[in-house]
């Protein structure tokens, strides 16, 4: 059995504003996030942390990443001036902080009226990407009808790359945002998380609830995600959150109406 080393440790950086809408925004998050490092430097008695965790939609990516295969994401990534700089802050932490994460939101544009665009929750360290996950459990808000719709990828539900090892010798499960809901549900006893899900890219197209097979598509991509999820048996789940500025109010929203962040993506 797996014996983690230590308890956990962790930091959020906690930014009052609306996610980020422009990639041109990332230059002001960077610096707020390189500051931010600075004045982690100086709470020795933290020491060792495990990670960093920023906002959702912390980040902005102009192009749509949706169902693309996990190399192609990571190659669009890397052409991220955000990336360069996230992991030169893991490096500047890594002598007080060996192996520290920083684990952020990334939002893309919208690809167009009906589709809302991407929601990734991604993890760096000194070295690069060493998780990176979108987001498979949308809200009744994110799905509404006459809307732009969020439209989970069939290959996310069970990706590994949800999964990630902390300094401490824990396993960690990453979520963005609503994903955090999902880690309750199950394939045999669904509940509304599950039928928030109205569409899905599935092998390069979108299968929608009018389709016969979309149900049962649907209930297997359910299925993979708890079976990855009770197989992996994460110590923690760290969540990146859009928008959670009122306490008290950062339930799972069931039904339409505007999302938390107020943010239509």
């Amino acid at each position: 059995m797996r014996r983690p080393k230590r308890s956990p440790r962790l930091v959020t950086l906690c930014v009052r504003g609306r996610s980020a809408s422009e990639p041109a925004m990332n230059k002001r998050r960077l610096a707020l996030l390189q500051q931010s490092i600075l004045q982690l430097g100086e709470f020795t008695d933290w020491a060792p942390l495990d990670a960093l965790v920023l906002p959702a939609g912390y980040f902005r990516i102009g192009r749509y990443l949706g169902d693309l295969r996990h190399s192609v994401r990571l190659k669009a990534l890397a052409r991220e001036r955000f990336l360069a700089v996230a992991v030169e802050c893991c490096a500047t932490l890594d002598a007080d902080h060996p192996g520290i994460l920083i684990i952020c939101g990334i939002d893309s544009h919208a690809p167009s009226r009906a589709v809302m665009g991407d929601q990734f929750c991604l993890a760096v360290n000194a070295t690069g990407i060493v998780g990176l996950v979108r987001k498979v459990f949308p809200t009744g808000a994110d799905t509404r009808p006459h809307a732009r719709c969020f439209i989970p990828a069939v290959a996310d539900f069970a990706a590994a790359e949800r999964y990630v090892m902390l300094s401490s010798g824990n396993k960690a499960v990453l979520c963005a945002c609503y994903d955090m809901f999902g880690l309750a549900e199950s394939a045999a006893e669904s509940s509304i998380r599950t039928g928030a899900i109205r569409r899905l890219y599935a092998n390069g197209h979108i299968v929608d609830a009018r389709d016969p097979a979309f149900k049962q598509l649907r209930t297997e991509c359910v299925a993979g995600f708890e079976k990855r999820f009770l197989s992996e048996a994460p110590d923690l789940a760290i969540a990146v959150l859009h928008g959670f500025a009122r306490p008290g109010l950062d339930g799972y929203l069931p039904s339409a109406g505007a999302n938390q962040s107020g943010d239509k993506r």
